[in-house]
């Protein structure tokens, strides 16, 4: 079974992962030692001039954690965006969800 993602050509599959395997992939990735060589190897890939605005935010108030969510979208995106199109022409937006399979736990 597929489905289109965008209404063009951007066709995938649904794909659903054994239940078992799953757990024993988290259980492999969440190990100690594999989750400290996991976040020094992202520490070796940080840079400045990237920076990711999808991760998931909690209100740390007494808002719900979902308008944190879009709150910090806004800031992090929106007013940057307005910020930095003074000082430059163009502007990049990505999304790799698009090129590569998503792992969510």
């Amino acid at each position: 079974m597929i489905t289109n993602k965008d209404g063009k050509l951007s066709w995938r599959p649904y794909e659903l992962i054994h239940p078992i395997i799953y757990v024993a992939l988290l259980d492999v990735i969440c190990a100690q030692e594999n989750w400290e060589f996991i976040v020094k190897r992202f520490k070796e890939f940080e840079d400045s001039l990237i920076e990711c605005c999808s991760l998931p935010v909690l209100s740390l108030n007494t808002d719900k954690d979902q308008a944190a969510q879009v709150k910090n979208w806004w800031q992090a995106v929106e007013q940057k965006s307005l910020m930095y199109s003074l000082e430059y022409s163009n502007v990049l937006h990505t999304d790799v969800t698009d090129c590569y399979g998503s792992i969510q736990a």
